[in-house]
């Protein structure tokens, strides 16, 4: 059987299923619909699907809503499709984790927590391990839970670093902005949008936790230095030294250039840090005030040009650079205009607001 072939397979099981779950109590609730649709666009953002993918996807779910539909059949082809790959373990834990996760979404009713013991059982997996799952779901969610979700969306360890975060982040807006863009119904459009914006608001937590981990490592005692610059040598070429405005309010600044990160850079370091992401020595660049992790400009890019970002306090007021790809020194005027706190910037480029 052909990868394609086993591709095909799972898709057809493992909707199937999802479909089976979902009108386990009866006809399809639109919690239900609702749920499965947000799985299934995510599946398909991971997957790289196209729009005929997409209704295939589809397809199979209705199917398993289907009265005649027989699930012991779909967990053979489970069975079919691990045996035939080289990452069956894998695959297992993702096929049941999306069942779970849909089963806890509707309720996680005691008919759907048996279909679920049913399928474990004939996929030879422990049931202990999925029982934890849906007794934490009913459990108030924690910080450490919400972490935990929101390096899911992007398919990280708590290890990641900040830089490995942003080039998952990236990876998932481009894929649910290019399903945005295909020919699909409606309600997965809408679907992908709203995904769009939960991928923001977990990335936004990621940052924020990040920014409050380094803030406690590197804060030191008053009239001690902040550290290294990047390159102390190197010269400024956009305007006069500048130092951190007045009206900041002592919050702290926050460099961070691809894995590394330094608090209360010095304007050369700034600049240092906009030409790495030119030479592409470093896929990005942020610098970012206060621990909030909510406000920031931010950079990445090659030498072709720049996209340039910022975000003023939340994410409806996240905008980006409305001319396109920019210049280097473009960027330094809106990073350093940042750093002192003149807000020209924003009055004198064009910006548009980003809908996350």
């Amino acid at each position: 059987m052909s990868s394609a072939d086993l591709r095909r397979e799972l898709q057809v099981a493992q909707f199937g299923l999802l479909g089976y779950i979902a009108v386990a109590d009866g006809p399809l609730t639109e919690a239900a619909e609702r749920n499965a649709r947000e799985l299934i666009v995510s599946h398909l953002a991971v997957a790289a699907g196209d729009a005929a993918d997409c209704r295939f996807v589809l397809d199979s779910f209705k199917e398993g809503t289907d009265p005649s539909f027989d699930w012991k059949d779909a967990v053979f082809r489970l069975r079919t499709v691990w045996n035939a790959s080289d990452k069956s373990q894998d695959i297992r834990l993702q096929c049941m984790n999306s069942l779970v996760a849909l089963a806890i979404a509707v309720g996680a009713s005691p008919a759907q927590v048996g279909i679920l013991k049913g399928i474990a059982r004939r996929l030879g997996m422990g049931w202990l391990p999925i029982r934890e799952q849906l007794q934490s779901s009913a459990r108030p969610e924690s910080p450490e839970r919400q972490l935990a979700s929101a390096r899911a969306w992007f398919g990280v360890s708590p290890n990641a670093t900040l830089r490995q975060v942003h080039a998952a982040y990236l990876e998932r807006r481009r894929t649910y902005g290019r399903l945005t863009g295909m020919p699909l119904p409606d309600e997965i459009v809408e679907e992908a949008r709203q995904s769009l914006w939960q991928v923001d608001e977990a990335y936004a937590l990621l940052r924020q936790h990040h920014s409050a981990s380094v803030t406690a490592a590197q804060e030191q005692p008053a009239g001690e230095p902040r550290g290294p610059d990047l390159d102390p040598l190197h010269p400024l070429h956009v305007g006069d030294p500048v130092e951190p405005g007045d009206d900041q309010g002592g919050q702290h600044f926050q460099l961070t250039l691809g894995a590394e990160t330094m608090l209360d850079p010095s304007p050369v370091a700034i600049q240092k840090a906009v030409s790495a992401v030119e030479e592409q020595k470093e896929e990005f660049a942020i610098l970012e005030r206060g621990a909030s992790g909510l406000r920031y400009v931010q950079c990445y890019g090659d030498s072709e040009g720049f996209q340039l970002e910022y975000q003023d306090g939340s994410l409806q007021q996240h905008y980006e650079f409305a001319g396109g790809l920019t210049h280097k020194e473009t960027v330094l005027r809106v990073f350093l205009g940042f750093f002192r706190g003149d807000g020209k910037w924003k009055q004198e480029l064009p910006w548009r607001r980003m809908q996350l």
